[in-house]
């Protein structure tokens, strides 16, 4: 069956895949599916980092570039 969805390879540790398939089980739906949306539970909370860890580098990459102007100034009239 052909998709046009990404697809993912993954590694688990035997606790998460006994638990998964075990949720599997009990819900009678393939292990893809109940993973597919315990992934989906988890988007939105994983989308806030992102923007976060986005913003934080955002702000370090600026601030590193204004702290080195203003160094790059004090050096300036240091010499003059």
């Amino acid at each position: 069956m052909s998709t046009t969805k990404p697809r993912l390879s993954v590694t688990l540790d035997q606790d998460s895949y006994d638990v998964l398939t075990i949720l599997s089980e009990l819900q009678q739906r393939p292990l893809s599916a109940v993973v597919r949306y315990v992934l989906s539970l988890c988007t939105p909370s994983l989308q806030r980092l992102v923007d976060e860890l986005g913003t934080l580098a955002y702000v370090e990459r600026t601030t590193t570039a204004e702290l080195q102007s203003v160094l790059n100034g004090s050096m300036l009239k240091t010499f003059i």
